[in-house]
């Protein structure tokens, strides 16, 4: 293991931090060909990088018949001691960027909102950096819209500051959700089909 500067060469290209994490997630002994599934890179670059990881000592290699088997060396230094609480936190960033928003709402409007749910790429873990947070923000009624807005302003603000990302909240009252979904409207669909409630009532009660 390098004492200096260890990182350049582990963390040196965006495929070996995917093997890395997926190591760290999966904790188990995959062949190589099998990685390159797994993370969707090509298997020549897959192979590559994990040649450089084990020459670095990061990863275990053993062969079984014809197979290369690699796994993550759980005694290095940079394994336990960096890597896996790095991918750990890093897991937890979604969970962290959700209770941000709802922490933020003011407590006056909170009683306002029937539900809360994130929807689009982030939801799906297709996001870029600049991509919005998609969500769908139910109110009891139309009158309660405005000021949900208004609000979502300055959350959006502390979320922008803190995450990069903007906010863009699809505000309906129960009714107006209700209608949408009646009348098939494929945004209404496709939050159903791919969203996770952040908060309230799940959206399936509300039709």
């Amino acid at each position: 293991m390098r004492v200096h500067d260890p990182l350049d060469k582990i963390l040196n290209n965006e495929v070996k931090i995917k093997i890395l994490r997926f190591l760290c997630k999966t904790e188990a002994e995959w062949s190589g060909r099998q990685i390159a599934q797994e993370i969707k890179v090509s298997p020549a670059a897959c192979h590559k990088a994990l040649r450089e990881l084990n020459n670095e000592r990061v990863l275990l290699l053993r062969s079984v018949g014809k197979s290369y088997l690699y796994r993550l060396n759980k005694e290095n230094f940079i394994i336990s001691d960096l890597l896996k609480p790095l991918y750990e936190r890093e897991s937890k960033i979604p969970d962290d960027v959700y209770r941000a928003i709802v922490r933020n709402i003011s407590s006056l409007l909170i009683k306002h909102i029937v539900s809360i749910a994130v929807f689009g790429s982030i939801k799906k873990g297709k996001e870029r950096p600049t991509s919005d947070i998609d969500l769908l923000v139910v109110v009891r009624n139309s009158e309660d819209k405005r000021k949900v807005e208004e609000d979502f302003g300055k959350v959006n603000e502390k979320i922008i500051d803190k995450f990069g990302n903007t906010i863009s909240s699809y505000i309906q009252s129960i009714k107006e959700f209700k209608l949408k979904y009646k009348k098939g409207l494929p945004l209404v669909k496709n939050i159903l089909k791919s969203h996770r409630l952040l908060f309230g009532k799940p959206l399936e009660e509300l039709l």
